[in-house]
């Protein structure tokens, strides 16, 4: 379902049609708020991700006035090397030469300016950051090669480890990155390896034998001819394609459906396995819509309770169209739709046959406490 569906049943409960009281602009901006409040109040949105390792980066740059020139279109930078003031440098001893403090500093290894650079036989000297997705709001579990990860901070793994950046063996954990793009870094580096064989058209990708299947291996129906094995997603994306996704029919994949093409090239698949990969569950946080034609991130059956709240809010709104008594009504159904996500959360949660828990560990059993008196009573017999 579009925004542009959504605002016509909206402006039919305001009984505003035409709108010729509340603006577009206005009831778009209300949407987008009562979407993240309805969010926050339940964590019903959740998903999975498979993200590679090592992760991909649509570009690479390296001053911080940069950003501002970089293509609107994309969306995952990669800010590589080092900053030291408004320089950037490459090796360890080059910002201690510009301030005079000596030159008598061994580099850790090689730097880079990709990550899949670091898996070209090289010991990197810099922490290779994995990006976390646009749409998370809160981690729920994270996994690198099918085995959970704990997570730490950056200081705990100093502290115990002094060549943590050129450590090299099975993750175990992660610790956040220290920079704004909402990274993560594992811990140790993972030694995974990498063949740069090229299939497909236009932008190719790095990728491990695991990652090699067409459509019938990733369980999907792809219309129209198209090109065995995996594609990069971001920039190659014919346009008036559009963006999902979708589980696969083998276990261990994620299906990724980048886009489709009007002359009929088919839809570009990116199927990606749980082996030497990062997988993630995580709550989401709904993106905001800006055209009619953008898609909204609620299923069909919970879409009418950010209805509901919308027209709470703009008959609440000082406008001309304000009328308190439905506000509170509304407000009311909102509310109540509230009540029902949770409820439909405990249900959902009874259902499944599966938990998340570490391999080798038995569950824990819930210990019913009962009162008791303390050692030092007196004992008291018959």
């Amino acid at each position: 379902m579009t925004w542009g569906a959504e605002l016509v049943k909206i402006r039919r409960l305001l009984r505003d049609p035409s709108g010729n009281i509340w603006s577009d602009g206005q009831l778009r901006r209300l949407w987008n708020q009562v979407q993240y409040d309805l969010q926050s109040r339940t964590t019903v949105l959740q998903t999975v991700r498979t993200q590679r390792v090592p992760g991909l980066w649509q570009i690479a740059y390296m001053h911080d006035w940069e950003h501002q020139y970089l293509p609107e279109t994309l969306s995952s930078y990669y800010q590589c090397l080092s900053r030291h003031g408004g320089a950037v440098f490459c090796h360890r001893w080059e910002p201690q030469t510009v301030s005079e403090a000596g030159s008598d500093v061994s580099d850790y290894g090689a730097h880079f300016t990709q990550p899949w650079e670091a898996w070209a036989g090289l010991t990197p000297a810099q922490k290779i950051r994995n990006q976390f997705p646009a749409n998370m709001r809160s981690l729920r579990y994270i996994a690198y090669d099918e085995e959970p990860l704990s997570f730490t901070t950056e200081k705990r793994v100093q502290q115990s480890d002094i060549s943590y950046i050129t450590n090299e063996g099975r993750p175990f954990a992660y610790y956040e990155g220290e920079d704004v793009e909402a990274s993560y870094v594992l811990y140790p580096r993972p030694s995974t390896g990498f063949s740069d064989e090229l299939s497909g058209d236009g932008v190719f990708l790095y990728s491990s034998d695991e990652d090699t299947g067409d459509a019938e291996a990733s369980g999907q129906h792809v219309p129209g001819p198209h090109q065995p094995g995996p594609h990069q997603p971001g920039p190659h994306i014919p346009s008036g394609g559009s963006s999902s996704s979708g589980g696969s029919g083998a276990f261990g994949q994620v299906v990724v459906f980048e886009g489709y093409g009007e002359s009929g090239e088919g839809v570009s698949i990116d199927a990606i396995t749980t082996i030497d990969n990062v997988f993630m569950v995580y709550d989401v946080s709904p993106l905001e819509v800006q055209t009619e034609t953008d898609p909204t991130d609620w299923p069909q059956f919970l879409q009418k309770y950010v209805r509901y709240g919308v027209v709470a809010r703009a008959y609440g709104a000082n406008t001309d169209g304000r009328i308190p008594s439905l506000s509170q009504y509304w407000l009311r159904r909102y509310l109540g739709g509230v009540k029902v996500i949770e409820k439909f959360k405990i249900n959902r949660r009874n259902d499944r046959d599966y938990s998340l828990t570490t391999k080798g560990i038995p569950a824990k059993r819930a210990r019913r406490r009962l009162p008791r008196l303390p050692d030092t009573y007196p004992a008291v017999g018959p």
